[in-house]
Order: C-alpha cells, then structure tokens, then sequence
C-alpha cells in the first residue's frame, strides 16, 4: 500500500488555534521544510494562507493538507482548502511520550503534525466526515439549547422566589406550573402600592420571558431533530426501543 510521502508531492500540517492557525510545508519524501507561517483566523487570513501554500508549492493540487482539530477550531480553513480543490484530512493522533522534553511552539507543532502522516499509508488517514455541515449545525443548536435551559431555569428560579417573597395572588409553595407562569404573563398594569407594582411588573417581565424560552426551545427541538434526520443517526428514528428523536434531543 502507498505511503503518504510518496502519494503526495508536499504535506501542510496545520497547528489550529481560535485567533491564529500555524502553517509547516514538507516536501515528501524527506520530510524538508519548504517554509512555515502563521495566519490569522479571520476570513481574509484564511484565505492569504490558501494562497500562500498554492504559491509556495507550485499551486500543485495533490499536496495534503493535515488540518488539527479540522471539526472545530480548523472547520472555516478545512472548507477553504477543499473549496480550494485540495484534499484535507484531520491530524494523525500522534505519541505524546516521544515529544516530552523536545520543546513546543505552534510552528513546532504544525510541523509535527505533517511529519506524523509521512510513514502513513494513504487509506489510514482520519478523512474528514462528509457530514461535517450538519455535525456544526447540531453543535450550534445543541450549545444554544443549553444555553437558553439554562436562561429558563434561572428565570423560573428567579420567579418562584418572587412570588413567595411577595403575595401576588400566586400559590408558589410548589413548583410553578405553566400554567401558572402562563397566567402571570398576562398580567396588566394595575393600580398598587409602589412595591407591589414594582414585584408584580417584575415577576411579568421574568414569565413572558419564560415563555418565550419555551417557544425559542420548541423551535431549536424542531431544528435539531430535522437535522439528525439528516444524519448518519436518522436510521435510529426507525429502531425499535430508541425514543423518538424530540426525547433523545431533550435527553
């Protein structure tokens, strides 16, 4: 089976960070180091690195690209270099025993991170999933569902601490129920004692704004699980004993 340095003319290995990603070229098969960089992540940025390794390998577009944490931190670059036409593959999981004591730099790191795929044979390399957009998506809604949970909760905590602390005409001595988080949303101004009016205003402002969570993670429960039916996890939808994809969500 053919080994990276001999199916690829040049190897990128990419360091990613939040606001740079470092950049180390090899030539293959000795492993010489054509040049090395470091770009910001901003889209401009991303796109002078594209261009600076086409320029600095003859714009030849079989060179790998080797692309850490390629799903999170080196998603924008991971789609500019295919866009790009070029093939990307995540990071080789690489011995962190035998690099204890040698020194560590982002450039350092990107290097080794193209280093470590030469002696790999091609089809050992981590392909990037073909369901990366839809992966990013559930993250986004995933992190904004827990998110806006916990916004709910403080709110609801922050109610029933209101209405026994002041008697609004409200039974707080249990957990409120929505209908009763619905009722006080519906509150209207009315003609009270300053501090009544100013607990009663407050205690409509945190409802309403329940109630408004609950339609925004109504909607994110939608989207979510229109998403996993996009998915290599659509086919639970159809086995017996797997809840249906709203629980799961709700988890």
């Amino acid at each position: 089976m053919t080994i990276v340095a001999h199916a690829h003319p040049f190897v990128i290995g990419v360091d990613t960070h939040a606001k740079t990603h470092a950049l180390s070229i090899l030539a293959t098969p000795s492993g010489e180091i054509i040049e090395e960089a470091t770009f910001p992540t901003t889209r401009s940025g991303l796109a002078r690195a594209v261009a600076w390794a086409g320029r600095r390998t003859g714009g030849d577009l079989t060179v790998l690209w080797v692309i850490e944490c390629a799903a999170t931190y080196g998603a924008q670059l991971a789609r500019a270099v295919a866009d790009t036409g070029y093939t990307a593959v995540e990071a080789a999981r690489m011995n962190a025993k035998a690099n204890r004591g040698i020194g560590k730099s982002d450039q350092l790191d990107a290097r080794r991170i193209a280093a470590a795929v030469l002696p790999l044979e091609v089809d050992r390399m981590r392909q990037l999933r073909s369901d990366d957009a839809v992966r990013a998506g559930l993250r986004v809604l995933v992190t904004a569902r827990e998110l806006m949970t916990g916004e709910r909760t403080a709110n609801v905590n922050a109610l029933l601490a209101l209405l026994r602390m002041v008697d609004l005409g409200i039974d707080a001595r249990k957990p409120l129920t929505r209908t009763q988080i619905g009722e006080v949303s519906h509150w209207r101004v009315r003609h009270e004692e300053v501090g009544i009016a100013t607990a009663r205003n407050e205690a409509v402002r945190l409802a309403r704004r329940i109630t408004a969570l609950d339609s925004e993670l109504a909607e994110n429960i939608a989207a979510t699980t229109a998403l996993l039916a996009q998915s290599p996890a659509k086919g639970l939808f159809a086995v017996e004993g797997v809840v249906e994809g709203r629980r799961l969500v709700r988890g």
